[in-house]
């Protein structure tokens, strides 16, 4: 605490915001003691205007409570409710942002998925054409490997009547 009972990180209206419920609670305390009553809602037309409550104490009480308004609570507001009012307003910017760019992320995501299904498409057509051009070498190669000529050359009878294939164990 800085002198004075002052803390470095309460705002000047923080420190009148306090003050004004200090005063208010004090005020309020001294009219129900008086009225004899406990709660606040109890301090009401019917109870202060029992016969002991006299004039000059309602005068006082009036005198005080509108001291506390005039003087302090009124100035607050008017420091305060321009502030809450451009809150308001930045908060309201802040939910547009938000929702640009949810609906910029949201154009994002399709192009992405735009990107993913041309990607697919290429992918397949790159495979159907490798496996083409394969199949068309595995074509070709075994039509020359499997030649009649060729596989008789190496197919033979063996005595025993077995068939015996050259290359093969």
């Amino acid at each position: 605490m800085e002198e004075g009972g002052c803390s470095p990180t309460r705002t000047v209206n923080e420190r009148l915001f306090e003050f004004l419920v200090a005063e208010r609670d004090a005020l309020m305390k001294g009219i129900r003691e008086e009225l004899g009553v406990i709660s606040s809602k109890e301090v009401n037309v019917r109870n202060l205007s029992k016969r002991h409550v006299t004039k000059e104490k309602l005068c006082s009480w009036v005198e005080r409570m509108s001291s506390i308004l005039n003087s302090n609570a009124i100035p607050l507001l008017q420091i305060t409710v321009p502030k809450a009012d451009k809150c308001e307003l930045l908060e309201q910017g802040k939910i547009k942002d938000q929702l640009t760019i949810i609906q910029l992320q949201d154009e994002v995501l399709k192009k992405k998925d735009e990107e993913v299904e041309v990607m697919k498409q290429a992918m397949k057509q790159a495979v159907k054409s490798e496996i083409t051009s394969y199949a068309s070498a595995v074509t070709k190669s075994c039509a020359s490997a499997l030649a009649p000529r060729k596989i008789s050359k190496a197919v033979k009878t063996g005595t025993k009547g077995n068939v015996i294939i050259d290359g093969v164990p």
